[in-house]
């Protein structure tokens, strides 16, 4: 089976249990590998200290389009802004438990592309918390 017939459909799923299915393009996830390097006075090279890896973060861009677009990216706002932890049904990397975090961002082209909202925005992945 080709790779394309593993997408799924994307949807995520607020603390209270709203699930929005969302329209989405490229997709990817971030993590940082951590290290500490320490270099010495009168010695060449370098000791690196090996902190393991932070958790993964996905960077994301969702699309509502169509005659009641508006409608569905105002409840989008309002399921993103709860608090606690979502499901997030990444078409791509399966689902995981995530956080909203940092700057949040949505765009109305209405000249340029008329009947769109993207939104953009990232989550963490977390094993709790809220």
């Amino acid at each position: 089976m080709p790779w394309y017939n593993r997408v799924r459909e994307g949807a995520i799923v607020a603390p209270d249990g709203t699930r929005i299915v969302y329209q989405f393009e490229d997709v990817s996830e971030e993590f940082d590998k951590r290290g500490t390097v320490w270099q010495f006075v009168d010695a060449d090279g370098q000791f690196v200290q090996d902190l393991g890896i932070s958790g993964n973060r996905y960077p994301m861009r969702f699309y509502f389009s169509g005659l009641d677009y508006d409608l569905e990216a105002a409840q989008f706002t309002e399921l993103i802004k709860q608090k606690g932890i979502f499901l997030l049904e990444h078409p791509f990397y399966g689902n995981k438990q995530v956080i909203p975090n940092g700057k949040i961002r949505r765009n109305d082209n209405l000249v340029t592309e008329g009947n769109q909202a993207i939104w953009e925005l990232t989550f963490y992945e977390t094993f709790g918390g809220a």
